[in-house]
């Protein structure tokens, strides 16, 4: 049985302990940090461009497949099983987006909160999901271009310091 399919474009740093099952796509220049899972056993999982995925992360597909979008900021153990997330969105430390709970653009979920038993089917561009309760509420956008421009800063950061502290793995094509 021939191996499922791993696309890695240039520009993407995945260290060797990462664990990637099934078919996934990382597209250029999104960083992984260690023990980072990744499973598209059931249906296809593309990771955007330039997102951070930090320790602990998991992202599983579900049948109809998971989209990352691009310039996403996944903390440390935050668990996303969405077959949707936009753009340059942040996943606080611990929280966890389940399959019904599809994600838009600029949003931000709140660290430890669970969304499993939340009725809204999808977060609205600008969400802020917070506290115990997963309460939320929408932001007027201030600050989004010092969040972009902290993101790219952090992306060129770890880029750097990441190979310099850990074995990476080598795809070949």
């Amino acid at each position: 049985m021939p191996p499922e399919p791993i696309t890695i474009h240039p520009k993407v740093v995945v260290p060797a302990d990462v664990d990637i099952r099934g078919t996934v796509t990382i597209k250029t220049g999104t960083v992984l940090h260690p023990r980072v899972k990744l499973d598209g056993s059931l249906a296809p999982l593309v990771v955007g461009e330039n997102c951070i995925l930090e320790e602990g992360v998991q992202l599983t597909s579900g049948a109809n497949g998971l989209q990352v979008g691009d310039g996403n900021w996944l903390r440390v153990g935050c668990r996303i099983a969405s077959d949707r997330i936009g753009n340059c969105n942040v996943f606080e430390v611990g929280c966890h987006v389940p399959a019904h709970v599809r994600v838009s653009n600029f949003c931000v979920v709140g660290a430890g909160c669970d969304l499993q038993f939340w009725e809204t089917t999808e977060l609205l561009e600008r969400t802020v999901v917070y506290g115990a309760e997963a309460a939320q509420r929408t932001w007027s956008g201030d600050g989004i271009g010092q969040q972009l421009a902290s993101h790219a800063k952090h992306l060129q950061y770890l880029r750097t310091t990441l190979p310099q502290h850990h074995k990476l793995r080598i795809f070949r094509s």
